[in-house]
């Protein structure tokens, strides 16, 4: 089951059955109950018709920036939102699921940097009061009169613990080249691989967004390697035809027969 819940008022079937938890909502105030008790929506779906604009202006005040919002709304509804993907009525199973992918990928990642900035500021402030204890070690000896002592030699590092692992990098890298070229050596390349071949286990498919998203990449460099990777028949590319400014990528037939090959490479070696 996928880690996102969505509040909304448009139920969907199909979004169950792809294994998203969903926390239905039949009012703007139901919907902000459900949205200040629940810390893990990753995904909001907010329908124009009976909430408004007001709904994603008070959610956007209350969110961590961690959240991604879909409006629904009628074909002759006005489009007042900037940054936000807008779903038309009729909508239909597929374009609701990509949808719901491409934002639910996008926020993950949000939470993911998140995570990795609190984390990096709880590391600073921890190497910040080790250094300040250890100022204050160093002016206190030498008031007193006494040198610092000298550091103890660190125990020279054991390689011979290294060797199996440095041997099975270098030939895991040796055959991604050979199986997918020079793509497969990048972390670019071999990221997207990853998530596209993700995807597809999970019965799911990916924006161009979204894959660049979930592979942690810029979208310029995304787009690069995706564009080589089409040209070198890894993967396939394929326009949404209901919103043309989106492809969806997935992997081709080749591509998921190499894949197949790689993994079942080291599956028997252990």
């Amino acid at each position: 089951m996928q880690d996102a819940r969505i509040a909304t008022g448009f139920p969907s079937e199909a979004l169950i059955q792809q294994g998203y938890r969903l926390l239905h909502a039949g009012s703007a105030a139901e919907a902000m109950q459900i949205f200040s008790r629940a810390d893990d929506i990753a995904v909001v779906i907010i329908d124009l018709a009976e909430a408004g604009l007001s709904l994603l202006n008070t959610m956007r005040g209350l969110g961590s920036g961690a959240v991604e919002y879909l409006l629904f709304c009628d074909r002759s509804g006005t489009a007042d939102a900037q940054d936000v993907e807008y779903l038309t009525r009729p909508v239909s199973d597929a374009g609701l699921i990509a949808a719901v992918s491409d934002a639910y990928n996008v926020a993950r990642m949000q939470r993911f940097r998140l995570a990795e900035m609190q984390s990096l500021e709880e590391s600073l402030a921890q190497f910040k009061a080790q250094t300040q204890a250890a100022i204050s070690q160093l002016i206190a000896r030498a008031q007193n009169g006494h040198g610092a002592a000298a550091p103890h030699p660190s125990p020279a590092m054991d390689d011979t613990g290294l060797a199996p692992f440095i041997g099975d990098e270098l030939n895991r890298a040796r055959l991604r080249e050979k199986l997918f070229g020079p793509v497969g050596l990048r972390h670019s390349g071999w990221m997207l691989l990853l998530m596209l071949a993700e995807a597809q286990a999970g019965g799911s498919e990916l924006t161009i967004k979204g894959a660049a998203y979930s592979a942690g990449l810029p979208l310029s460099s995304a787009l690069r390697t995706i564009n080589e990777m089409c040209a070198g028949g890894l993967i396939s590319r394929r326009g949404d035809v209901r919103d043309a400014r989106r492809s969806f990528v997935a992997l081709t037939p080749l591509g998921r027969s190499l894949f197949a090959r790689y993994a079942a490479s080291f599956a028997q070696q252990k």
